[in-house]
């Protein structure tokens, strides 16, 4: 494969990896929550679009985003055959909501989905030429904010960030 997609390569593994899993993982999460608390529902639908960048026109929410925030050759790892290196990943997602409590909730629980998902998973291409190992380090949470101006029924949106190692392993 050569060094020429290894970026690319990462952010296309993690992507196919998150739409293989996460509608499980979010039926999962679903039925793992208590309904006394909060008795209306918390809708965790599927993710409708996966990018990997912020796109300035319209999307439908959920949204995710695979961001390669930067890439370690790390030199020094580097073998005859094969390369070590460790990626810094941001996998966003974007949510909506007309009600702030709810989209607060759908944040949590996207967020424990996409944890059981990426945390401590082994990727491995089809041809065995690349291996992925994920490390969740933290999740940050953007503030809700609408663009509704004065309306009473205005859609809110958030956004949960999980921050993630990616130690990349490959052949040449």
């Amino acid at each position: 494969m050569g060094t020429r997609r290894l970026a690319e390569v990462t952010v296309e593994m993690i992507i196919a990896y998150i739409k293989a899993n996460i509608s499980a993982s979010l039926d999962d999460t679903s039925a793992d929550t208590d309904t006394n608390r909060w008795p209306e529902a918390v809708s965790l639908e599927d993710p409708r679009n996966y990018l990997i960048a912020a796109p300035a026109q319209a999307y439908t929410t959920p949204t995710v985003i695979v961001y390669l925030d930067n890439f370690d050759y790390r030199p020094s790892q580097k073998g005859a055959n094969h390369i070590n290196a460790m990626a810094k990943i941001t996998v966003a997602c974007i949510l909506e909501d007309r009600d702030l409590e709810r989209l607060a909730l759908k944040a949590y629980r996207y967020n424990d989905a996409f944890h059981e998902v990426l945390a401590q998973a082994e990727i491995v291409d089809s041809n065995n030429a690349v291996k992925l190992v994920v490390i969740v380090e933290r999740t940050s949470f953007t503030p809700e904010f609408s663009n509704a101006g004065d309306e009473p029924l205005g859609t809110f949106r958030k956004e949960l960030h999980l921050e993630c190692s990616v130690e990349h392993y490959s052949n040449f």
